[in-house]
């Protein structure tokens, strides 16, 4: 994983608005910003190595919640 971040707010970004990074998006507040390994789950359709979404497998939840804490602890 290379980051993980929290959707700062629902207003949609426009192209224009994100120096033409992405055509739409949403402001995000990075809360951990170091890479970090995972292994991938074994199932089909893994799309985790390309792209940004909401994460619901249980133990890269899991990950997520311990990299969260550790952070917010400093």
């Amino acid at each position: 994983m290379k980051a993980i971040g929290l959707v700062a707010s629902d207003d949609l970004l426009t192209a224009a608005q994100t120096n033409g990074l992405v055509q739409i998006g949403r402001r995000v507040r990075w809360i951990v910003r170091n890479p970090f390994a995972f292994p991938k789950p074994h199932e089909r359709n893994n799309v985790r190595a390309n792209t940004i979404y909401e994460e619901f497998h249980p133990d890269a939840q899991r990950t997520i919640i311990d990299r969260l804490s550790a952070a917010t602890e400093r």
